[in-house]
């Protein structure tokens, strides 16, 4: 079993070289999400090594996302209250496949 600095080691020489540059702009935001849930925003006070190596893949993450185009009012379609009966509801979208 590895130990803990070597699996934070490990996650900041990912980040540093790049290592997520291939994933899909999906996996990157699920892995964001997931990382952020991992500690709490006061931990970034006085952070341990393993929240900053999160904290880095977070970034490293983040950087590698690729623009999402803008739709000029996008937010008002989105809590269009006609919206109401739709499957997804006022304030829900379902992405097309």
């Amino acid at each position: 079993m590895k130990s803990n600095t070597s699996n934070h080691r490990t996650r900041t020489l990912k980040s540093l070289s790049g290592e997520y540059d291939n994933d899909d702009v999906f996996t990157n935001c699920n892995r964001i999400r997931e990382l952020a849930g991992e500690f709490d925003l006061i931990d970034i006070i006085d952070p341990t090594s393993a929240v900053c190596g999160k904290l880095m893949e977070i970034v490293a993450r983040a950087k590698c996302l690729k623009e999402f185009e803008l739709i000029p009012d996008g937010d008002t379609l989105f809590k269009d209250p006609s919206r109401e009966e739709s499957p997804e509801g006022v304030g829900q979208v379902r992405a097309r496949s």
